[in-house]
């Protein structure tokens, strides 16, 4: 859903895709000769107690970790990690969370994930990219 609008503003899928295996996200999208490579969670959790916010966020961090060093090394691209806003507000993504990605050199977005998000999100990942150029 979300490259269909990524194409209206010139974005094109890399020739090579992401997959379970090969575990570089879940959109590689080049534009102008710059490779994007995209890490989305749309996981919205009703967490109350400490002790899971503070495992989810671990969960969370590992897995896009993981997901953006395997595409940097295999194809040096921006990575960018999409979430979903709610979890600033429940804790889950905390200050350090965004020290630790910002020390990776990854670009964050958020979206509510609500009707047309697809189209709100292609533009602020636009307005980020004109950002970082």
């Amino acid at each position: 859903m979300l490259f269909e609008s990524l194409k209206n503003f010139g974005f094109r899928l890399y020739s090579i895709r992401s997959t379970c295996s090969n575990q570089m996200g879940d959109l590689i999208v080049f534009k102008k000769e710059k490779i994007y490579s995209l890490h989305i969670t749309r996981f919205n959790p009703a967490v109350n107690k400490p002790d899971n916010r503070l495992r989810l966020r671990h969960y969370l961090i590992g897995k896009i970790s993981f997901q953006t060093f395997t595409a940097k090394e295999k194809l040096n691209p921006t990575c960018i990690v999409i979430m979903h806003s709610d979890l600033i507000n429940k804790r889950i993504i905390t200050k350090k969370v965004f020290d630790f990605f910002t020390s990776m050199n990854l670009q964050i977005v958020f979206s509510d994930f609500k009707p047309n998000w697809q189209e709100v999100l292609s533009q602020k990942i636009l307005a980020l990219i004109d950002s970082i150029c």
